[in-house]
């Protein structure tokens, strides 16, 4: 006993120095203070920009949740390997850990304005990048935006990358906006149950908010089970989903937070703010200066997520309709307090097959995730104006009258 308890005293030493030497000690990305990049965030998609290595665009998630960059095997080989750094653990999204080569390439990206030189790339295998699947082909982490504010207004379609130049020039209008404290490792401090946990603000996370720790003894409400599918994935995830009635966020009192369980006993917070609870809100991440600027928009629907949760399919064409590849989204099941079967009278057994008079068409007889994936988040997220509904023989269109606050089938 005693041998085990050095061994994982040892262990536990080790550890906590590799941190502290990649947190001091590592050359970081050299950013230019001019760099400026704008770009237009969409909903239910994490922010992405244009990156470009050799004359080649392509698209890299920002993600805050991220404490390295990323790039994928289709990068590397193209650009080159200028420096091999040896082979780290990585702790990824997912639960488990992955070892990834660390590398320099021989060509610096040009992102935005500015080219951004001594990046050292976590670069993914080969198969992890063909799972991507063309949905993106990197990740911009917090080693790169450690010297960086990033702007997210996903209300009026505006969101910007910028360095102390650039943010200079809109700094005069932040006296409009509440602030809190943000630490260089993306950790805000939020009130659930009248004490104050630490959360990780995930700009690449598609939840509203993740609970890692023990459920909040005064904040849980309705249960229910939410399917997520993750990106280039074909494992599924089913988590509980409950309301949080209320927490102190800033200045800011808000109530019904959805919120999914997700132990994780790794983990140095108590959870996570995904991309769902930044929709709500326009929000300056500001690395920069060690602060998190907002403003929550008057009417936020932070609840939807836990209301809304479903059990969807993917149908197939009938052999019939093969050639034509109209597909359709089925409801297996219907959970309790789900807002789409009380406001919308969607029953199980339905099949969606449009969605704002947008048939459901894949280009492929083996479709992934990704050809319903706008499907599912206009659907789940209620971001739709009619849905038109196969119900056994005969179609029943969903009108949103969202203006009049009424709603209507015909």
């Amino acid at each position: 006993m005693r041998k085990f308890l050095i061994s994982c005293l040892v262990v536990s030493i080790l550890y906590v120095s590799i941190k502290v030497c990649r947190e001091y000690f590592v050359v970081k990305p050299f950013v230019p203070p001019e760099i400026f990049v704008p770009f237009q965030p969409e909903y239910g998609k994490p922010p992405i920009i244009d990156v470009i290595f050799g004359g080649a665009t392509y698209k890299f998630i920002i993600d805050t949740g991220a404490s390295d960059s990323v790039i994928g095997n289709v990068i590397s080989t193209k650009t080159g390997v200028k420096t091999f750094h040896g082979f780290h653990l990585v702790k990824t999204a997912a639960r488990w850990f992955t070892i990834m080569r660390q590398i320099t390439l021989d060509e610096d990206p040009k992102i935005g304005n500015v080219v951004v030189k001594n990046i050292r790339w976590m670069e993914l295998s080969k198969s992890d990048t063909e799972k991507l699947n063309g949905v993106f082909d990197g990740i911009i982490g917090r080693d790169i935006l450690s010297s960086l504010v990033l702007h997210l207004d996903y209300a009026n379609g505006f969101g910007s990358l910028m360095g102390e130049i650039a943010y200079r020039e809109s700094h005069a209008s932040m006296a409009l906006y509440d602030s809190m404290i943000l630490k260089k490792n993306s950790i805000i401090t939020i009130g659930i149950d009248r004490k104050n946990k630490k959360f990780l603000v995930d700009t690449g996370g598609a939840y509203t908010m993740i609970l890692c720790k023990k459920t909040p003894s005064l904040a849980w409400s309705n249960k229910s089970i939410l399917k997520e599918v993750a990106i280039g994935i074909t494992s599924i995830d089913c988590y509980p989903v409950g309301i949080i009635p209320f927490i102190e966020f800033g200045a800011s009192s808000l109530s019904n937070i959805a919120a999914r369980i997700k132990y994780d006993p790794f983990k140095s917070y108590y959870g996570m703010v995904g991309q769902y609870f930044l929709e709500e809100g326009d929000f300056y991440i500001d690395f920069l200066h060690n602060k998190l600027s907002y403003r929550i928009n008057d009417k936020y629907l932070l609840s939807r997520e836990s209301g809304s949760a479903i059990e969807l399919d993917f149908v197939l064409p009938s052999i019939s309709q093969m050639n034509s590849n109209i597909g359709s989204i089925r409801i297996v099941s219907i959970f309790p307090e789900n807002q789409l079967a009380t406001k919308y009278g969607l029953k199980m057994g339905d099949k969606i097959i449009k969605i704002n008079g947008k048939r459901l068409v894949v280009d492929s007889s083996d479709p992934t995730i990704d050809d319903i994936s706008d499907y599912a988040y206009n659907l789940i997220f209620q971001r739709f104006d009619s849905l038109e509904v196969l119900r056994d023989d005969s179609r029943v269109t969903i009108h949103n009258d969202r203006q009049n606050g009424k709603l209507n089938g015909e």
